[in-house]
């Protein structure tokens, strides 16, 4: 259940540069690897509807790792921040992030609009796990796996430990939701260049990061190991 977030001031600082100003939610952390999902990175792939009344709602990158090898089935994660679901019993908690997974097929039209819906996941080897890492990246990938899970990243500094607010969420909603315009995005507070050229997901994923998760605003950066 611990959340946390890219803080380097460079993608380039990092091997693996989509975790650049990511916002991550650990889902299981075990001896052998760190399990997370990236919630703030929207893609231009659409979440499949259910009827012609659902919202558009785009598919997040969780991660490289293929959601089907880590839960067995395809479609990926349903997270929500929403109380009013949880207390109908709907979704999973992620340890005390506030943050719930569940699967579509036990939400209603209206409950579907209240989530993100995230396809692949991080993963952060550990030990000899992380060696046998390296050795599938190949020597081209550059630099060696870290042997101590997604902590030995936060102890390097590279992540902190964070709070993913309720205001928070809702603005990666709003990131995963129908194309926005600069101009549009400006009006509703989140600042982002432009006019009224639609602006890549991505980019209204990381505007929505750094209206909601200014630097220095998140939680304390601590250790521990947190399961799902």
């Amino acid at each position: 259940g611990l959340c946390v977030r890219g803080r380097v001031p460079s993608e380039f600082l990092l091997q693996d540069q989509y975790l650049h100003k990511g916002v991550i939610v650990v889902l299981k952390d075990t001896p052998e690897a760190t399990i997370g999902l990236m919630l703030n990175r929207p893609s231009n792939t659409l979440a499949p509807t259910f009827s012609p009344y659902d919202n558009v709602r785009r598919v997040c990158f969780g991660g490289p790792y293929s959601t089907q090898g880590l839960t067995g089935r395809s479609g990926g994660f349903w997270v929500h921040r929403s109380e009013e679901l949880a207390k109908r019993g709907i979704g999973q908690a992620v340890g005390q992030s506030g943050l719930y997974v569940t699967q579509p097929q036990k939400l209603s039209e209206a409950d579907r609009s209240q989530c993100l819906v995230v396809e692949g996941f991080c993963m952060w080897p550990k030990k000899e796990f992380a060696q046998a890492e390296e050795l599938r990246r190949g020597p081209w990938k550059g630099a060696r796996v870290p042997e101590g899970g997604l902590q030995s990243e936060i102890d390097a500094g590279k992540f902190e430990a964070i709070e993913v607010t309720e205001d928070a969420f809702n603005a990666f909603l709003v990131a995963a939701a129908t194309p926005q315009t600069a101009a549009e995005a400006n009006s509703q507070g989140t600042p982002v260049p432009g006019g009224e050229e639609t602006i890549p997901p991505s980019l209204l994923g990381m505007a929505a990061w750094e209206k909601c998760l200014p630097v220095g605003g998140g939680g304390e950066g601590g250790r521990g190991h947190h399961e799902r």
